[in-house]
């Protein structure tokens, strides 16, 4: 029972991104601490020191790809931390945080990377995604019993 336990904790790994107002991006994660001593431990860093960091990349569809998308914003994490406020984001950009261990102090190793975080619709989108989310034409006649028909001569029109 243990041992089970044990492996449906490793699978609580996550680490997700929402926009909470536009130009703040919240960021929440769980990382089993099992896995963070193992690549500790393959990468040579002491117990204890190991220095977890959050990174914000620009994904906008000019950088599709983290790897070559830039580091915009950079978060060295105390031990305890497991969530991180984002402010000054621009509404009109695409996001993904990746969460890991900093090797040395040049060497980001992510662990975990996000969801890909749209902060808004573009002013260029908007008039495709509104026609997207119209009602269909029948919902006036519809009730929840009963189909309403416009019959020429009815007193409803």
């Amino acid at each position: 029972m243990k041992g089970q336990k044990r492996y449906e904790n490793k699978m609580k790994d996550y680490l997700a991104v929402r926009v909470l107002t536009p130009g703040k991006l919240f960021a929440f994660w769980q990382v089993n601490e099992d896995k963070l001593q193992f690549i500790c431990k393959y990468f040579n860093i002491p117990n204890g020191r190991a220095v977890k960091s959050l990174r914000l990349y620009d994904i906008t569809p000019n950088n599709l790809e983290v790897a070559k998308a830039g580091c915009i914003h950079e978060v060295v994490l105390r031990p305890e931390d497991s969530s991180w406020l984002f402010k000054g984001i621009s509404p009109s950009r695409d996001y993904v945080v990746e969460l890991g261990i900093m090797r040395t102090e040049q060497c980001f190793f992510p662990v975990l990377q996000s969801n890909k975080m749209i902060s808004q619709v573009k002013p260029k989108d908007s008039a495709a995604v509104g026609s997207l989310y119209l009602p269909p034409d029948w919902t006036n006649q519809v009730s929840t019993y009963t189909y309403y028909e416009n019959v020429e001569g009815s007193s409803k029109k």
